[in-house]
C-alpha cells in the first residue's frame, strides 16, 4: 500500500523546539504558502522560520487563524525562538523537515497527457482545493483539520469514484519500489 495510504492511519507527530506538533492539515500548509514560509516552497530557514511554522503546526485551523490575526504573532515567534536557542538547530529542523516530508507525500498516479498548454495546472493553491472538495461532506472545521495523508486518502478515492483511473495500482506501486532499488543498488555498486 502507498505510504500516503498508511499515514492517514497511523503517524506519531514528533517534538520539535519542545512543542508537540498537531497532524499536519490543509490548514497547516495553507497558512504555511501564505506567509511564503521555506518549509513549502523551498529555501533557507531561519530559526524564526523554524519556530513560526511550528507555531501555525501545533495550532488547529481557528487557533492558527487567531494567532495569525494578533498583533503580536511575529513578536511571539521571535521571541519563543529566542528561548530555544541553545538547542541543536540542525537536528530541529531536521525532525521538522522530516515531518514535512512524511505528511505531505502525494498518491502516486500515472502520468497525464498535456496538451502543451499547461491545461493540467491547477488555477487556486492545491491545499483551498483539496479542503472546498471535502468541505461540504466533512464541515469547514474537519476539512482544515485533518491530517494532509486522510485528506489525500480520501481526495484520491473520490477522484476514483469520479472516474480517475491516474492512480497508481498496489501491485504497480511495489514494482515501482522494487524498480527504484535494484537502480539504487546497481548505482552503489558502481560507486564502490
Amino acid at each position: 500500500m502507498q505510504e500516503v495510504f498508511v499515514n492517514a492511519l497511523y503517524h506519531e507527530e514528533p517534538v520539535v523546539l519542545r512543542r508537540r506538533l498537531l497532524p499536519l492539515s490543509l490548514g497547516h500548509i495553507y497558512i504555511l504558502l501564505a506567509v511564503d514560509s521555506p518549509y513549502v516552497l523551498g529555501g533557507e530557514c531561519s530559526l524564526f522560520d523554524l519556530a513560526f511554522a511550528v507555531g501555525v503546526c501545533t495550532r488547529t485551523w481557528e487557533a492558527g487563524q487567531e494567532w495569525l490575526r494578533s498583533p503580536r504573532v511575529f513578536k511571539d515567534a521571535e521571541k519563543w525562538g529566542g528561548k530555544c536557542r541553545g538547542m541543536d538547530m540542525e537536528a530541529e529542523n531536521k525532525t521538522f523537515a522530516a515531518y514535512m516530508d512524511d505528511y505531505t507525500k502525494m498518491p502516486e498516479r500515472w502520468e497525464p497527457k498535456s496538451d502543451g498548454k499547461g491545461s493540467n495546472s491547477a488555477q487556486n493553491p492545491w491545499p483551498l482545493i483539496i479542503a472546498t472538495k471535502l468541505k461540504d461532506s466533512v464541515g469547514e472545521s474537519r476539512a482544515w483539520n485533518m491530517s494532509l495523508p486522510m485528506a489525500l486518502a480520501y481526495w484520491s478515492a473520490d477522484a476514483e469514484l469520479m472516474g480517475d483511473k491516474s492512480l497508481v495500482s498496489d501491485a504497480d506501486y511495489e514494482a515501482i519500489k522494487q524498480l527504484e532499488a535494484e537502480a539504487a543498488e546497481r548505482k552503489q555498486e558502481k560507486v564502490a
